[in-house]
């Protein structure tokens, strides 16, 4: 008797434990019949007449409906277990490459940092070469600009003859080292009116002088017009690779920012894919329990069932469960 009364709590037990599909207490009126199931098996095992019949009945139907429920509740656990599965691989594939992602921005700023000192001293170096240029060209662009400067004042020398201008004329002749009988005419000259004969000789030998110098410069010019060009063309070469040289570390140093930043972001990425990773093989760790525990619940209601069709077998021990066994197992 006593090893039947135990089986026969182990199946109420099951009737209240796996009452819904979900292993909850369901709504109010399931709630109530499952009551009714627990509280009448007792009196209908074995069955003798109909309604105990319909009793047992009822009993066979809740535990397989909960059975194929648990069933279809672990194919669930399972299909959520291989998709979280599924979830941690993509995490993972992520994660490593937003790590590869990393890696390769350190190389890119690794890259730009030697680039950039490297332009660096490519700089400084072409700022030195150019320093030497000017250096070196200094003496030719200088003999150039005194020449077109000494062309210039005895042009305006020739021309302040006719514009009577002693004092233009009297600097011209003095830097000419003309002789002091001329430098004392010219200005009488100039001024004379009507001019005489000497005044014109005084005026021709001035104009001559300066005409002469203009002629001297021109041809210095020209002499020097080669050497001039190449010197030219030295400092303008230098000053376009200067430019170059500068614009080029220009360069560097924006990519080399640029890189630094996607570097902090691609760093960010990386930082969230490992939580994300993390996140994922928990719920992972927390599906993978859910089918074996649901497993343990189903071997648990298999079991009642077998108990059931057992107290079903007309025994001598199931004859005696009555009221008193009733008031056991509730109690």
């Amino acid at each position: 008797l006593a090893r039947t009364m135990a089986d026969l709590a182990a199946v109420i037990a099951a009737l209240e434990e796996h009452g819904s599909a979900d292993g909850s207490s369901g709504s109010a009126a399931a709630t109530a019949a499952r009551r009714m199931l627990q509280e009448t098996l007792p009196h209908a095992v074995p069955p003798a007449h109909d309604f105990q019949q319909k009793i047992v009945d009822a009993t066979r139907a809740v535990l397989e409906e909960s059975r194929q429920a648990l069933e279809a509740s672990i194919a669930d656990a399972a299909m959520a277990h291989e998709a979280a599965v599924r979830e941690v691989a993509e995490a993972e594939s992520a994660a490593e490459g937003a790590t590869k992602s990393v890696d390769e921005a350190k190389a890119r700023v690794d890259a730009l940092t030697a680039e950039v000192e490297e332009r660096s001293t490519a700089l400084a170096e072409e700022r030195e070469r150019h320093i030497e240029t000017q250096r070196n060209t200094q003496p030719v662009t200088e003999a150039k600009a005194e020449l077109e400067a000494r062309l210039a004042r005895a042009g305006a020398a020739a021309k302040s003859i006719d514009e009577r201008d002693s004092d233009l004329l009297g600097e011209f002749l003095v830097s000419m080292g003309a002789e002091k009988p001329l430098l004392a005419a010219v200005p009488l000259a100039l001024q004379a009116e009507p001019r005489s004969t000497f005044d014109a000789m005084v005026l021709e030998e001035a104009g001559r002088i300066a005409k002469q110098e203009v002629a001297h410069a021109e041809a210095e010019l020209a002499a020097s017009a080669q050497e001039v060009a190449y010197a030219e063309a030295e400092l303008l070469g230098s000053e376009a690779l200067l430019e170059t040289v500068e614009q080029a570390l220009a360069d560097s140093r924006a990519n080399l920012a640029s890189s630094r930043t996607a570097l902090e972001d691609a760093t960010v990425v990386a930082r969230v894919a490992r939580v994300t990773v993390a996140g994922r093989e928990e719920v992972e760790r927390t599906k993978a329990a859910a089918p074996e525990l649901l497993r343990k619940r189903l071997d648990s209601l298999i079991a009642a069932e077998a108990l059931l069709e057992k107290l079903l077998q007309p025994t001598e021990a199931a004859a005696d469960v009555g009221a008193g066994a009733v008031q056991h197992i509730r109690g």
